[in-house]
């Protein structure tokens, strides 16, 4: 019994719809996985529908990108109560705010010969969401790369890069409120890729623990097994609790390239299940 609770679909920047990583879950033999998009649960209750008549469990999760002291921290909810008023009406800002980000990235990309179609744009992604790794499949179409992580260079739009455009910034506090504030728990995603690939260490932890930050991404398909132990310690130390997943986006990206490629032990999931219950008695 496992499950993988890291999973994007195309209601961000996956590549598969809801019900395909559903069908993919179930292959696989999992017993439970999240649906946990870039700041949107709108894959949510598809994924929900596809696994009725299954022994699959959908938990309804969400990943929000956060800036931490100029850092990019990612932040994961679980068990979020996906009609919450105010989590839609961010989620919807924040859509809104990826949107016209892509237009001004497309405008950046044509001064310097690139030209692409916004609408084609939209397409590829499928959801509301639209991010860079979208406007780099276009690019892809058109031939102007091969690779997605080629278009996320200086050449084009990496952070320092000529079509760069910033976005809107979210504190950790915010996302860590938003998710308690619709009945979920929050959890630092992927903590040895954070402060730019240099792993977030015991004092930046602590802060975020301050925060209100209950749990921890043991176990992703981009950590090693020393980073492992040593985020399993520091769960131990600070009595978080510990998830994990393949950070699943598609066979075109690096991060996970196969639902269950990490699968987390279900006494961990039904910690995690308890520990809602008991916090919303």
């Amino acid at each position: 019994m496992s499950a993988d609770l890291h999973i994007h679909t195309t209601e961000s920047d996956g590549e598969l719809t809801p019900s395909e990583v559903v069908n993919e879950a179930i292959k696989c033999g999992l017993n439970t996985i999240s649906i946990t998009d870039h700041d949107s649960v709108d894959g949510v209750t598809e994924a929900r529908i596809a696994s009725n008549g299954s022994l699959l469990n959908v938990i309804p999760g969400i990943e929000f990108s956060a800036i931490h002291k100029d850092q990019e921290l990612h932040i994961l909810g679980y068990y979020i109560n996906i009609s919450n008023k105010e989590l839609r009406e961010e989620t919807a800002f924040i859509a809104e705010e990826r949107r016209e980000r892509a237009k001004k990235i497309i405008n950046k990309l044509a001064k310097i010969g690139v030209r692409l179609s916004y609408q084609r744009v939209q397409e590829i992604a499928g959801g509301n969401v639209i991010g860079r790794p979208h406007i780099a499949l276009a690019m892809i179409e058109k031939g102007y790369i091969s690779k997605v992580q080629q278009a996320f260079t200086s050449e084009y739009f990496d952070n320092k890069g000529k079509a760069y455009v910033s976005r809107y910034k979210m504190s950790p506090k915010r996302a860590i409120d938003m998710i308690n504030n619709a009945g979920g728990v929050a959890v630092i995603a992927h903590p040895g890729l954070c402060m730019r690939g240099f792993g977030l260490k015991k004092e930046q932890l602590k802060e975020l623990i301050d925060l209100g930050l209950e749990g921890i991404e043991v176990y992703h398909s981009s950590h090693s097994n020393d980073q492992k132990i040593m985020y399993l310690q520091l769960a131990k130390k600070y009595d978080l609790l510990v998830t994990g997943g393949s950070d699943f986006h598609g066979s075109s990206h690096k991060e996970g390239s196969k639902i269950g490629s990490i699968q987390l032990d279900e006494k961990h999931v039904k910690k995690l299940k308890d520990y809602v219950i008991e916090k919303s008695l």
